[in-house]
């Protein structure tokens, strides 16, 4: 390979590094033939683009589209972690080399002289569990970078030409008045402003940090008992009438380092909002309160606040106070069953259980309540399928999600709160050098990074799991239990294609759940079975990389598809520590316990699908086919095939089920059997017992959920600064939120809750945070004296 950088590679890599990664790439995106092109535009629906499908199937990803380069490059340079650089670099290395080529392909021709479809080939064989690999260690690198190039290039494609080719009708902000007639009334918030400013003080009775679910029930309840509030938060207010926004934008202005964070071994992919109102802005409307509504009754799901009370000595948890607070914020978002009408995947999870016996609950939303000029009793339907880009104001009349921006936080607005955004709180100060009273927080304001601080008689802690006990750390504090105990509800999905058009846009995105699987070990651990929002971007960023052409023909029956998942309550948690710059690190490990549980869990959420009609079941994995209902003939001979090679490797006949030589009875009838050993010869519609589901049901569970294979994501992190009452032994802060050995400084959000809570936490951490700032106000109001105002 020549030494010189003819493409103008950045100094990064080296110009042998990048033709090896375009080389790589490339043959993970590819363009298809014209013949190919021609073959698949006869099964194109007439209202779809041509052009724009044309377009899509034409993409690669290589140095010569400039789109895919200039996010490649951007995101080795600016974004992956200098040790995963790293590690790409040394199998790029490897297989410029001519024993590296041999080790990893087999061939002496350096990789990036190989024909594309060589290149492509290699890395499928890279990523299939059964294939015999020289170096094992290359699947994981395979599956990493196959994920890294689908993520680049669909992030960086034209929207207008992808959104055009999968068919999805784009709904922003702006577009909405258009859509959907003259927009909603919204609160217009004000912010402190420090851009003239060299340096900025403020002074308070309480200083909230983080206005998510937590922060902004704490602001609006001391706000209303009269006391000086100043909520700060890094993320910055996207007004309501610019709401939803194009996904890529959406990512970047609502969620936590651009909905691309990562545990530290890239195993699971952490989505977390960082926007003014926080979760409560891009969550989906789900407002579980530890019980769960039926469609005629409710079932309180007592087993987690009993093991919090039990196990942690908590007994607030089974106090009438405690369910006086799920009522209150309930209440206030307007949280109901009523006026629920299911989408396609929310009616497939409810449908599939009846069919198949399993529980299932309906999903209640933070949607009912009222209005300026609303009639009583009203009740809204939620049909916003973009709220996950934020939910908009929508159109007078409208249902919408009643999250922070539209209740917690105008009322402490209204009430005099002040707020502070696009601040960053780097400590807590303290009175003295002992670290025993907090008396404010100290950070930097805006991106001219304005040193602020703010000084108050208590400081609540509001900022999440992942940034709390960062906070705390970065604060000296050194209470061993600050970061552990962290718990992610890790998730897996399974993408389905259905012969109807499913509109995945449509409707509230999560309305219905299967808890057949929540309790799989007898400690209620297991997994809740719910549906998800479906954005292209999102559902790109779940799919395992099977071929470049599988990928395309895959994101272009969007129109076709549900995604469905898996939340784990699981056994074992992690923990979150700082890098060198003070930011979060999540160390994680998904106990061999919980991945049984989750894959029996998707093993029933495929069975729900199967019954419902769904023509193909793709999960989350990598070197696991898609289950087919009606495969080409090429797929059924190779079915076949693996089908006599798996019985003649384990001395079977795969007919028969019988050892080599052994004959049947005389009387033993020539079944056909499942792999749970039923017969169906007799039945007119087999349903989950069809022998082929059968089959490709035992490879999955045999496949297994190791993270090198699986893509994992967590959309719920709590736990990280634990409640308890053992003086700190094994907690951070007391039943009250106030953090051991220090006074004045206490934590009201996910991070203390005792374990994890099975459910979506949004009101359980809003139940949480009224019980905790009711004990600031007891404490404050009687001496209520008055902060400086700016």
């Amino acid at each position: 390979m020549a030494s010189d950088n003819p493409h103008n590679f950045p100094p990064s890599l080296t110009p042998n590094q990048w033709t090896t990664l375009y080389a790589v790439t490339s043959a993970i995106i590819r363009p298809f033939t014209e013949d190919e092109i021609a073959a698949y535009m006869q099964t194109t629906a007439t209202d779809i683009s041509k052009e724009h499908v044309r377009s899509f199937l034409l993409e690669e990803a290589n140095y010569t589209n400039p789109r895919f380069r200039f996010a490649l490059e951007h995101t080795l340079e600016q974004k992956l972690p200098k040790s995963s650089v790293q590690a790409i670099c040394f199998v790029l290395n490897l297989l410029d080399s001519v024993p590296g080529c041999l080790l990893l392909t087999f061939s002496l021709t350096p990789f990036h002289r190989q024909p594309a479809r060589v290149r492509e080939d290699l890395i499928i064989s890279w990523l299939d569990q059964s294939s015999r690999l020289l170096f094992p260690p290359i699947r994981g690198f395979a599956k990493a970078i196959t994920a890294l190039t689908r993520l680049v290039w669909t992030r960086s494609a034209d929207a207008d030409m992808y959104y055009g080719a999968v068919g999805y009708p784009e709904k922003t902000g702006a577009g909405v008045k258009a859509l959907d007639g003259e927009p909603g009334e919204f609160y217009k918030f004000d912010f402190l402003d420090f851009s003239t400013s060299e340096k900025g003080a403020l002074e308070c009775d309480v200083v909230i940090v983080g206005s998510g679910c937590g922060g902004a029930v704490a602001a609006a309840r001391l706000a209303s008992e009269g006391l000086d509030v100043v909520v700060v938060d890094r993320g910055e207010w996207v007004p309501s009438d610019q709401l939803p926004l194009r996904e890529t934008e959406a990512f970047a202005k609502l969620y936590n380092g651009n909905l691309a964070s990562t545990t530290a071994d890239g195993v699971i992919a952490l989505m977390a909002a960082e926007t003014f109102g926080g979760g409560g802005v891009v969550n989906w409307a789900a407002s579980l309160q530890g019980q769960i509504m039926g469609s005629n009754s409710k079932k309180t799901q007592g087993f987690v606040r009993e093991e919090w009370a039990a196990k942690h000595n908590l007994p607030f948890f089974l106090s009438n106070d405690y369910q006086d607070c799920l009522d209150k914020v309930s209440e206030r978002m307007g949280v109901t069953a009523e006026g629920i009408a299911h989408n396609h995947r929310n009616q497939t999870i409810l449908d599939g259980c009846r069919k198949l016996g399993y529980s299932a609950v309906i999903v209640p939303q933070n949607t009912g309540a009222t209005l300026p000029g609303d009639k009583e009793g009203i009740v809204r339907e939620h049909a916003d399928g973009y709220c996950c880009n934020g939910c908009g104001s929508g159109k007078k009349g409208d249902g919408r999600k009643m999250g922070t921006t539209h209740t917690w936080l105008p009322d402490a607005a209204q009430a005099g709160a002040r707020f502070i955004q696009s601040y960053h709180a780097d400590k807590v100060l303290f009175s003295t050098d002992a670290k025993t009273k907090a008396i404010g927080v100290t950070g930097t304001w805006g991106p001219q990074k304005v040193p602020l601080n703010i000084v108050a008689k208590k400081v609540i802690v509001s900022a999440g799991s992942l940034h709390s006990p960062c906070l705390l750390l970065r604060s000296g504090l050194t209470n061993p239990n600050i970061g552990k105990y962290l718990h992610l509800h890790p998730s897996v999905t399974i993408s389905a294609f259905f012969p109807e058009p499913t509109d995945p846009w449509v409707g509230s995105p999560l309305t219905a759940a299967c808890t057949r699987f929540e309790n799989l070990d007898g400690n209620h651990h297991g997994g809740k079975l719910e549906t998800a929002v479906m954005g292209p971007l999102v559902i790109a960023g779940v799919l395992p990389w099977l071929s470049s052409a599988s990928l395309k023909r895959t994101l272009l029956n969007y129109r076709h598809s549900g995604l469905f998942f898996t939340i784990q309550r699981e056994c074992e948690p992690g923990m979150v520590t700082l890098n060198t710059r003070g930011e979060p690190v999540v160390k994680y490990t998904i106990s061999e316990a919980d991945r049984a549980m989750i894959q029996t869990s998707l093993l029933g959420l495929a069975k729900i699908l199967y019954v419902q009609g769904a023509e193909e079941i793709l999960p989350a994995v990598y070197g696991l086919k898609p289950f087919k209902r009606n495969p080409t003939a090429a797929e059924r001979e190779e079915e076949i095939r693996e089908e006599i090679a798996e019985a003649e490797s384990s001395g079977r006949y795969f007919w028969g089920g019988r050892g080599r030589g052994e004959d049947k009875d005389d009387d033993e009838e020539e079944d056909e059997e499942g792999t749970c050993g039923y017969a169906t010869h007799q039945l007119n519609d087999p349903g989950i017992m069809d022998v082929r589901f059968q089959r490709w049901l035992k490879k999955f569970a045999a496949h297994g959920m190791g993270g090198e294979k699986t893509i994992y994501a967590s959309a719920h992190q709590m736990g990280s600064c634990r409640m308890g009452n053992d003086g700190g032994v094994g907690s951070v802060v007391d039943p009250r939120g106030r953090v051991w050995g220090v006074e004045g400084l206490l934590i009201a959000d996910a991070s203390v809750l005792p374990s994890a809570c099975g459910v979506n936490p949004m009101i359980t951490v809003m139940a949480i945070s009224e019980w905790i700032v009711g004990g600031v106000v007891a404490e404050l109001k009687p001496q209520r004296g008055g902060g400086a105002k700016v």
